[in-house]
């Protein structure tokens, strides 16, 4: 039973669907953009967060139908997840099963595509420094090597600290930045 919410093969038949329609973001990155561009305070009602996605991943063109199908659900579970809060929010990552360079890659990936989505919405946003501080740490996480050293057992325990880490900054951003559904900044009429 893997202990992020997600089933096992929910990761691997996600990155085949995207690979067979020429998407080359993993699941990891695109969970990552929509959770950096929620986080930042895009709006949760509506489409608002298809058109960031493209730009970010397939040069502003929009996904196939199969693409969008896969996607809204996935969107729709990190909004509830990120309003329920920090216990409720899990990253997108391969299966426990996988390499754990794969697995590391996927954290890799996941924290840039949160630092894509998060410099598109939030771009003149004002932020604390503790803020600014994990964003930076993102970064590092985002060019950290995907070898793993001779002691598995440690590599595993620092990739767990790591996760652990981004769901708090993911959390911590949504706090200071992020909308609750219903809770624009404008009137929908």
């Amino acid at each position: 039973m893997s202990h992020n919410g997600q089933t096992p093969h929910q990761y691997v038949g996600m990155a085949r669907l995207l690979a067979s329609h020429q998407v080359t973001a993993s699941p990891a990155e695109l969970h990552g953009i929509l959770t950096g561009l929620v986080a930042a305070g895009l709006d949760m009602d509506g489409k608002s967060w298809l058109p960031p996605l493209y730009d970010l991943t397939n040069n502003g063109l929009a996904f196939s139908q199969p693409v969008k199908d896969m996607l809204e659900p996935l969107y729709q579970q990190l909004c509830q997840q990120l309003v329920a809060g920090e216990f409720d929010f899990q990253l997108l990552l391969p299966p426990e099963e996988e390499q754990l360079e794969d697995r590391i890659q996927a954290l890799c990936d996941w924290a840039q595509g949160f630092l894509a989505g998060y410099g598109v919405q939030a771009a003149k946003a004002k932020v604390s420094e503790e803020i600014k501080e994990a964003l930076e740490d993102l970064a590092e996480i985002a060019n950290l090597s995907t070898e793993v050293e001779d002691d598995q057992e440690a590599a595993e325990s620092a990739f767990i600290e790591v996760e652990e880490y981004l769901r708090v900054v993911a959390m911590l951003v949504f706090s200071n930045l992020g909308q609750r559904p219903g809770q624009t900044g404008r009137t929908l009429h």
